[in-house]
């Protein structure tokens, strides 16, 4: 377990699989880890450590020879052996003709994680856990009295519930008199019923500050809803004024025409003047009659004086100057009609705002409504009207003469007026529906009530809340304690320790979607029993993190007393299958940090490193350049401890990568060995095939929508000549019709090469070089 310098882990192998030659030393520390590509051997490789594993638990491996020896070998013999020094960790020797396995175990305990594993322990199972796990683990640590720190859980656990019960009760006592008796609030509203010990405490960390309204408010804004009169004397709608603005333009009209004085006698005028609609009204009588008598004294009017007289009342009339006066006094009537409606107007708003007033006092919602100022607007409209008036009646003294427009704008003085009026009858429809609403009016109020109620009591009893508060930490520090010391007096029970382990693993990974029933030893789901079952409820990936999970869990099944944790030696083949990036980083991270107490218990906490728990050794492999890198940029191993697995001619060997993979240059490097002599394997034309890709979309990526289109215009624009058929046929996806030949493969790569010389030589020299220190 610890990770103090020691002599190189070294791997030896002959025959195994893909493997024919490996003898290469790994690090010194106890974290290693080794990235290999598809089909260099590296399952050959965890599979060995998997039968090593297994003769450790007393199980028949001697199917390992068939299961493990390369089908090319002409012995019919291999091996496998993990050594450090002198000392020989594990080694399986291996013999096909005899059907025969001979394992070596030193002082380490193998645990092996790979695809045997999730089969054997869950798959099979469909992903129920075993839970028949009887063996018990020898505890060489001294026990450790917890009684004291039990009493004091249990003390503080009962001063915490006096403190509780206190506070309730006195909460109930104000809920029912300030709530229920004054304010009259129904005791099934959902503001009443939410007003508990537990939600104030979550709700108010801090002492909230003084709501603006006071509960004394509210009480008095419920008491004035209790004076609204059944049949409530409403306020009147305000009439609208009519107004056309010709009035205006038509007075203006007249106001600006000239007219020369008429020849009529001044007498005359005079008596026009002072009786102008008694003398029209008679004139136009006149004219209608049928016989030549007055129509009020019925005397002859065809004979002097009477019908001088007449004639010229008739002919001022019948004159301009007559006329003008005639529709100057007609614009004056107009204007006056104008003044009286304004002043109409403003008389109904004084009579419905005394009404509004009244009873907007009873209408919390209501209190604070201002209507808009109508008196001011009417005067001042009556103003403007009053100056029209006065140039008319001047005009009409004498229509010869020149009279000043007025510089008033009357029409938007009417519309203003207009659009307060339709203020103020909106007002009273909002009372009027205020005052038919009165019971939501209350019922808001209730929730009004209960809100500040429930502020006012946290702000007047604070003292009370921060004593529970104070007594909920202590008894949070003494279950810590409490726990703490349990931790370090572990059961013997190999059982209850997986499931301790497995639980904390689950949480840690999930949080609260999936859990573990230590109980029933069950996987639940949001802590309910998956009623499809785990296998057919748990994406892939989900089931390769429980397996993960699992896997870890049992280490407690490996020993036999607490000194053996120091033996564990953990071994995993790619722990991320079918995984989205957020488990991947998770598993990442768990081995970094997982480590081991001298009493056994596992934890995945950083912090405990520091405290003495020591890391397990690892070894690592993986075939995805994403967790290699995840895995070295977050120092899981050290810089010394990350290998490349890779064949260099007839030999394995395992060369320190240090650096960040990038899945291109891992292509492009093939790409450059097939091109340099070697031979070409089934993952070459996947290479060509990305490689070509990634080139088209960092160079060309406007022309790069697909690659067929991409080798199109290398041909067509850029004059490139595609004489592989392989690249041809990549163009179009993938090589159905037969395997490419190797001399077809070597063709495609030499054309590549081109392609990338051309466009991205940098690339090219950088995996030249990897490929001369492979």
């Amino acid at each position: 377990m610890s990770s103090a310098p020691k002599p190189s882990l070294h791997i030896q192998a002959t025959s195994l699989g893909p493997v024919g030659q490996l003898d290469a030393d790994l690090s010194k520390f106890a974290q290693n880890l080794v990235y290999a590509r598809n089909g260099t051997g590296k399952s050959f490789l965890t599979r060995a450590l998997r039968y090593l594993d297994l003769h450790g638990e007393g199980q028949d491996i001697q199917d390992a020879p068939t299961n493990l020896i390369a089908e090319e070998s002409t012995t019919g013999q291999g091996m496998f052996e993990l050594s450090q020094g002198d000392a020989c960790i594990g080694k399986l020797s291996l013999d096909l003709t005899i059907r025969k396995a001979t394992p070596q175990i030193g002082d380490r305990i193998f645990h092996v994680f790979s695809e045997d594993f999730v089969h054997s322990e869950l798959r099979q199972s469909n992903f129920v856990v075993n839970g028949n796990i009887e063996s018990k683990i020898t505890l060489d640590h001294t026990m450790i009295s917890t009684k004291d720190a039990e009493d004091k859980v249990q003390q503080s656990e009962t001063r915490l519930g006096e403190s509780i019960a206190a506070l309730e009760r006195e909460l109930g006592k104000a809920t029912d008199e300030q709530l229920s008796t004054k304010a009259g609030v129904n005791r099934r509203l959902r503001e009443y019923m939410a007003i508990q010990l537990a939600e104030l405490m979550s709700d108010h960390t801090a002492l909230p500050v003084q709501p603006a309204r006071s509960f004394g408010n509210v009480l008095s804004d419920l008491d004035a809803l209790k004076s609204v009169p059944a049949e409530p004397d409403y306020p009147a709608d305000i009439e609208r004024i009519a107004f056309n603005a010709s009035v205006i333009d038509t007075a203006n009209g007249n106001l600006s025409r000239m007219t020369s004085p008429s020849t009529i006698a001044e007498a005359i005028k005079a008596k026009i003047t002072a009786h102008h609609a008694f003398i029209e009204t008679g004139i136009d009588l006149m004219k209608d009659a049928s016989e030549g008598t007055c129509p009020f004294c019925e005397q002859s009017v065809e004979h002097p004086p009477a019908k001088d007289l007449i004639a010229s009342y008739i002919a001022f009339f019948a004159d301009a100057e007559g006329a003008h006066k005639k529709a100057l006094r007609e614009d004056w009537i107009r204007i006056k009609s104008l003044r009286t409606a304004v002043a109409a107007c403003e008389t109904s708003y004084s009579r419905s705002l005394t009404k509004f007033d009244s009873l907007k006092k009873l209408v919390p919602s209501q209190k604070k409504v201002v209507l808009p100022d109508l008196p001011t607007k009417a005067a001042a409209t009556d103003t403007l009207l009053s100056a029209y008036a006065e140039a008319i009646q001047l005009k009409g003294n004498n229509p010869g003469e020149e009279v000043a427009l007025p510089e008033v704008d009357i029409a938007s003085s009417m519309s203003a007026m207009r659009e307060m009026v339709g203020e103020i009858n909106q007002a009273f429809v909002a009372l009027r529906a205020a005052i038919s609403a009165s019971d939501t009016e209350r019922r808001n109020l209730h929730r009004e009530a209960c809100d500040i109620f429930a502020v006012e009591f946290v702000r007047s009893n604070w003292s009370s809340f921060e004593a529970v508060r104070s007594r909920q930490e202590d008894a949070r520090v003494a279950k810590i304690e409490l726990a703490e010391l349990k931790k370090s007096q572990l059961s013997d029970n190999a059982k209850d320790r997986v499931a301790t382990t497995f639980e904390a693993l689950i949480v840690s990974f999930f949080g609260q979607k999936y859990s573990f029933d230590k109980a029933s030893f069950t996987l639940r789901r949001d802590n309910r029993e998956m009623t499809r079952g785990p296998s057919r409820t748990l994406s892939d990936g989900e089931k390769t993190v429980i397996a993960f999970c699992y896997f870890i869990a049992c280490v407690h099944k490996k020993v036999k007393s607490t000194t053996d944790y120091g033996k564990v030696f953990l071994v995993f083949d790619d722990p991320i299958t079918s995984m989205s990036y957020d488990y991947v980083f998770a598993i990442a991270q768990t081995l970094k940090h997982l480590s081991i107490s001298t009493t056994g218990t596992v934890s995945i906490n950083p912090a405990d490193i520091s405290k003495g728990f020591l890391r397990p050794e690892l070894l690592v492999f993986t075939h995805s350049s994403y967790f290699y890198n995840i895995c070295v940029t977050n120092k899981v191993v050290k810089e010394e401890g990350a290998f490349f697995l890779h064949k260099a001619g007839q030999t394995h060997q395992l060369s320190k990568l240090k650096k960040y993979i990038a899945p291109f240059e891992e292509h492009l490097r093939e790409i450059v060995g097939v091109h340099s002599g070697a031979e070409p394997s089934h993952t070459t034309g996947h290479a060509i095939r990305c490689v070509l890709e990634a080139v088209g979309r960092f160079c060309h990526p406007d022309k790069c929508d697909s690659l067929s289109n991409y080798i199109s215009y290398l041909a067509g624009e850029e004059g490139f000549e595609i004489k592989s058929v392989l690249i041809n046929n990549l163009s179009h996806g993938t090589y159905y019709d037969e395997t490419p030949s190797p001399d077809e493969l070597k063709d495609a790569c030499d054309e590549t090469i081109r392609i990338v010389e051309k466009y991205a030589k940098g690339q090219l020299e950088v995996a030249r070089a990897l490929q001369g220190a492979g």
